[in-house]
């Protein structure tokens, strides 16, 4: 009994570690044709895309019209719900993400129900990311009319107005899609009111003015029984007239293909695009790639306005194959910039060293529409075999190679050999047996 207790224990450990790992705030019922909002945080190892997030309805995946957004660290997903009373799961697939010290891949599963009851109303996105004007749209569901109400969570949005005479956050509601009719309310910068007609769709209008500076707030609606708070993340403008202090590389990141004991140097270019001349502007690798590559430029003592300086990164596989992966990093006191760097070492590999012999950045296989074949196990078909900077790209298809053609070919050749090996044997045997003597030739003296 004990032993059992312990092993239950044991097994709660680990589920908690496992939820907690990965966190999903959202709502455990809606309503019909209610908008789901889901936050997502965890320390993902991969970035989460629309190819790794999935609806089902008890064990069937169903399509699903959603958006996701990075912001601040989290994910923010939102999707427009049908009208179907069941059991569902938001499932996020093929992502790596910690626990503890460990590595996982386990699917993420949090289930919610659609309830037989209709939302009061719809509202589409369920999540703003953006660096302009907005609009929500929001449309009743219900067969009377309602009032929605709506205000910002977190303060105002107009700390720092530029022109004075722009409109707040909330600037002025519109009538229906065909803007037919034009309706202006009297509200504040944090708060209002809307009545929808049954059925009736309308588009609120955000002005959040001229920003220098990035705001994340909450935007609440609410009507009845259905309530909704949507992220808002508005992107700011510094002012044309501030200067600033801006490094970039070119190119912007490395992929480069190698197969062992090999070494070559790819040339680089940081540039100064501020307003101001940088000092004392260091260089270092992610110590993963320490092994693997080696910077010519350490320390730069000063980077004018708009000069260019070239850089050499020498690159040198050793006799160990896989994937490394890591950053190249310019900082200053002023100002930092980074550059993703990855490095496959292969026994196939072909040298690739990301530009042409102009010297022109190549492009990769997926940019030219193209894809990178197995050729171990694969060959390409129906198209060209181009060497860009990620490897040998395939303008046709992959196709696997016949093997059972080689198996047929082997096969009638062994038949082939043993059939030979006979013919030789009976040959070879009956070549040296000499014929028997004829009695009677002899007795007429005759051989």
């Amino acid at each position: 009994m004990k032993i059992k207790i312990g092993v239950m224990f044991l097994m709660l450990i680990f589920v908690f570690q496992f939820v907690s790992a990965v966190q999903v705030e959202m709502k455990e019922s809606f309503d019909q044709g209610e908008t789901l909002i889901a936050k997502v945080s965890g320390n993902f190892l991969d970035l989460i895309t629309e190819d790794n997030v999935f609806l089902y309805r008890r064990h069937v995946r169903v399509p699903m019209v959603f958006d996701i957004f990075q912001i601040e660290g989290d994910y923010y997903i939102y999707a427009l719900l049908d009208k179907s009373s069941e059991n569902y799961s938001l499932v996020l697939e093929g992502v790596r993400y910690m626990v503890g010290i460990d590595e996982s891949e386990e699917d993420v599963y949090t289930n919610f129900t659609i309830s037989e009851e209709t939302a009061y109303f719809s509202v589409n996105p369920g999540v703003i990311f953006i660096d302009k004007d907005f609009y929500l749209e929001v449309q009743n569901l219900q067969e009377v009319p309602v009032e929605i109400d709506y205000s910002v969570s977190g303060g105002s949005l107009n700390n720092e107005v530029v022109d004075s005479e722009e409109e707040g956050f909330f600037g002025s509601l519109f009538g229906n899609d065909d803007d037919d009719e034009f309706v202006e309310e009297e509200v504040n910068d944090n708060q209002g009111s809307i009545e929808l007609k049954s059925g009736e769709k309308r588009k609120i209008e955000f002005d959040y003015g001229k920003m220098n500076f990035d705001v994340f707030q909450n935007i609440i609606l609410s009507s009845g029984n259905t309530n909704y708070e949507i992220p808002a993340y508005i992107f700011g403008e510094p002012p044309k007239d501030e200067k600033v202090f801006s490094l970039d590389f070119y190119p912007s990141s490395l992929e480069v293909l190698i197969p062992e004991d090999t070494e070559f140097v790819e040339i680089i270019d940081l540039t100064n695009e501020g307003d101001f001349d940088i000092y004392n502007i260091s260089l270092s690798i992610s110590e993963s790639l320490e092994s693997y590559f080696f910077v010519s430029i350490k320390e730069i003592e000063v980077l004018e306005v708009n000069e260019t300086i070239e850089i050499e990164i020498k690159f040198l596989s050793e006799d160990e194959f896989g994937f490394y992966y890591g950053e190249l990093v310019a900082e200053s006191e002023n100002v930092s910039i980074k550059m993703d760097l990855s490095l496959e070492i292969g026994a196939d590999a072909i040298e690739v060293s990301g530009r042409d012999d102009s010297g022109s950045l190549l492009e990769t296989c997926a940019e030219k529409e193209g894809v990178i074949c197995d050729y171990s196990k694969e060959k390409c078909v129906d198209g060209e075999i181009e060497t860009l900077r990620d490897g040998n790209c395939c303008y046709g298809k992959c196709e696997k190679e016949d093997s059972g053609l080689r198996l047929k070919i082997i096969g009638w050749g062994i038949v082939g050999l043993v059939v030979l090996f006979v013919i030789w044997f009976f040959l070879s045997k009956f070549r040296n047996v000499r014929r028997g003597f004829n009695l009677l030739n002899v007795a007429r003296g005759r051989k």
